[in-house]
């Protein structure tokens, strides 16, 4: 079952930080400076800047529940200004700011669920865009916007000389 609350009303929200956290701590450095939680995690704190990317990127929180378990979330985002910058044309938006499903329940279309979801909640909004920004290096992300539907719409930091690279990929719904 999904269900959907605003940012500041969420009850799964403990849950969420400790899970961000976790999957901050496996992440590879080159995505977790996709976040600029690295940047923010040195001068805060993992913990802190967990809370502040919560706080500063959600609106809405998307949470997938089953028998009474959080298996996975997204966190949404409307009209992300350094977002429209890139992309104006798929303004306004409703940006997929983060999604996380726990490890062992991956696999199992969760994600994909979500992702429907979303997409329910932006026609609703009365917004025909949806948005989702990776890295190139968070090769699992790329992956599962491209098997979604979602169309890489640009593509910026390249003259990084890592491999990470700011992706953007956009829907219309």
């Amino acid at each position: 079952m999904i269900k959907r609350f605003p940012s500041s009303e969420n009850p799964h929200r403990e849950e969420i930080l400790k899970l961000m956290e976790r999957n901050n701590e496996e992440t590879t450095p080159s995505i977790r400076k996709m976040t600029n939680m690295w940047i923010v995690e040195k001068e805060l704190g993992l913990e802190d800047a967990v809370q502040k990317f919560y706080e500063e990127r959600t609106d809405e929180v998307l949470v997938y529940n089953e028998e009474g378990l959080m298996k996975g979330f997204f966190l949404l985002e409307k009209n992300d200004e350094g977002i429209k910058e890139h992309v104006p044309q798929h303004w306004p938006h409703i940006e997929i700011s983060l999604g996380i499903v726990r490890e062992e329940y991956r696999g199992e279309g969760i994600a994909e669920k979500l992702l429907t979801e979303t997409e329910k909640h932006v026609k609703e909004k009365d917004i025909e865009n949806l948005v989702w920004v990776t890295s190139t290096a968070n090769r699992a992300s790329k992956k599962f916007a491209e098997n979604n539907s979602l169309e890489k719409v640009e593509k910026f930091n390249e003259d990084r000389e890592d491999e990470e690279k700011t992706v953007i990929f956009a829907k219309k719904v």
